[in-house]
């Protein structure tokens, strides 16, 4: 299957919301309620009244809580997972490391116990190896078996759907409580392992023993991602005592060892990164992004140091005051994060606001804005659009985007539409109510059709779903005419639209994606300017299946 086949190949799976449409009905229903409880002054009236306009705000509220309290159940399971694998505690094995430890140092906690001592009562680096493998590998196993078995749409990151859904479009299922559910389940479970796992099945098992083996020899692969990033951006005191801080990144001492390791960091969590993001399991790309620049950022600037302290006399040091610190490896890590997540989501302005959020400190805000412009140009320069934007394209989801515009120059509507003569049309007067069913029935995947005079002349567009409810409860014989616009009948002109939105087949191509974008239409009618005649008509899968096959 070609690339432009791929990305339209899911397109049948997606609704099309009509917010005109949607709009329309939502007027309709507030002026039903206050043509109903408007004009009496009774108590009840009004706090219904009121409770109708508040209603939003406590979804909003509610929504607010319910996701609240699921992400801190998230983190707890996470960071405990994250710690099993190396560990338990034996004053509750319900308790991570960190709690486990907190009355003590973690370094001298004795109700801590690594597996080794648990399993085999001893000191053993390949028992605690072994130990960290398996349990990484059952969790990323096990998070694949639900993902693939049970919820297929809670795998990914979700941003390219999200993406989808705020354009216009409905996935069924996606937004139920069972993708709540194993999306929280796989997070944790994906998250927790700390594994770049494979494909599903098989493969899942082979990918994560192979990464869990390698990474866990390295300190900066070990650990957890969020961990990991909390310590790369700490800074080093102005002089390092006793073991020079987490891992020994303080100790000049270890300096050549700590470069070496955050290399090898910086290329393993690359790669096990892009393997991972395209797995079948829920992930998310922002920490990952931020802990590959902010490993590859600590390495330079621990370079840096290692040259100033080496070479202080160079003239690119000469604007360091001498005997005082000059380089801080923290700010390259802090600086290669907002560079790396800027260069995969190519987002810019927000990059900088998060960066700042995290320090407070207005001295960073022009260093991270030169490194995330630089990043941006750079990553432009080699891929258009950042990884939710490649995603959708690789998912085939339907997703107006800033590159249909392009591809429409010049271009009119009647190049891109469907023909009349593809269309099913709903005569105006004349169907009987056994040819209306059996239209219906040919007929599942069409969302509504367009209403015509006996000329071919637009009469306006009716929603299938109404049809459809209008025909199942109508108790007519099946020789009845029916009507959707003239009298005489059964007259079903209530449900059509008679005034949709229309334009002529000279309208330019990127005045209708205009259309869609701002007013959000299900579809727009193309009828000839002179005497009404309908010449065809156009949806937003039908502009992305042009854009995406040129």
């Amino acid at each position: 299957m070609s690339d432009a086949l791929k990305s339209t190949a899911r397109f049948d799976e997606f609704a099309t919301v009509d917010w005109i449409d949607d709009a329309a009905k939502e007027r309709r229903r507030l002026q039903g309620l206050w043509s109903h409880f408007g004009i009496q002054r009774a108590t009840l009236s009004w706090v219904y009244l009121a409770y109708d306009s508040a209603v939003s705000w406590l979804v909003v509220l509610l929504v607010g809580i319910l996701i609240g309290v699921n992400t801190a159940l998230i983190s707890i399971v996470t960071e405990w997972l994250s710690d099993s694998k190396q560990g338990v505690c034996s004053t509750g094995w319900w308790l991570n490391q960190k709690f486990c430890c907190w009355e003590e140092a973690t370094e001298s906690c004795a109700a801590w116990k690594t597996w080794d001592h648990v399993l085999v009562n001893g000191s053993s680096g390949f028992v605690r190896w072994l130990a960290f493998v398996a349990l990484g590998t059952a969790m990323a196993a096990l998070c694949a078996f639900l993902v693939r078995g049970y919820a297929p749409l809670a795998a990914g990151s979700g941003l390219g759907e999200i993406k989808a859904i705020l354009g216009g479009f409905v996935i069924s299922g996606f937004m139920g409580g069972w993708t709540l559910l194993m999306k929280s389940v796989g997070l944790a479970l994906a998250v927790g392992s700390g594994l770049s796992v494979g494909k599903e099945g098989p493969a899942v098992h082979m990918g994560s023993l192979g990464t869990t083996a390698v990474t866990y020899t390295n300190v900066f692969t070990r650990a957890d991602m969020g961990e990991l990033l909390s310590y790369l951006l700490q800074e080093c005191p102005s002089s390092s005592t006793g073991d020079g801080g987490w891992a020994g990144m303080c100790d000049q001492r270890n300096a050549g060892k700590i470069i070496v390791g955050l290399m090898v960091a910086t290329v393993l969590r690359a790669i096990g990164t892009i393997v991972a993001y395209g797995c079948r399991v829920p992930c998310g790309i922002f920490v990952p992004s931020m802990a590959i620049g902010a490993s590859f950022g600590r390495m330079l600037g621990t370079i840096a140091q290692q040259l100033h302290r080496t070479y202080p006399k160079w003239a690119l040091f000469a604007q360091c005051a001498p005997d005082t610190p000059c380089i801080t490896p923290a700010t390259y890590a802090f600086l290669g994060a907002a560079a790396a997540m800027c260069g995969v989501t190519k987002v810019t302005v927000a990059v900088v606001v998060i960066m700042y959020e995290l320090t407070g400190a207005l001295n960073f805000i022009v260093p991270t804005m030169i490194v995330v412009m630089v990043a941006r140009v750079i990553g432009d320069a080699i891929v258009e659009g950042g990884i939710s934007e490649q995603l959708i394209l690789l998912n085939g989801i339907p997703l107006l985007g800033e590159d249909e515009d392009e591809c429409l120059l010049d271009m009119p509507v009647a190049a891109v539409m469907r023909p009349a003569e593809e269309l099913l049309v709903l005569p105006a007067a004349g169907l009987s109510l056994r040819g209306l069913r059996r239209l219906l029935e040919g007929s599942a995947g069409v969302r509504g059709f367009p209403v015509v005079d006996s000329d071919m002349r637009l009469v306006g567009y009716v929603h299938r779903d109404a049809v459809a409810k209008a025909a199942s409860s109508l108790a007519a014989s099946d020789d009845a005419v029916v009507s959707f616009g003239a009298s005489g009948g059964v007259s079903l002109g209530h449900l059509v639209n008679p005034s949709p939105t229309t334009v002529r087949p000279r309208t330019a191509a990127e005045t209708v994606v205009e259309i869609f974008r701002k007013l959000g239409p299900q579809v727009i009618l193309v009828a000839s300017e002179e005497d009404g005649v309908l010449a065809g008509l156009l949806t937003r899968k039908d502009i992305l299946r042009h854009t995406r096959s040129h």
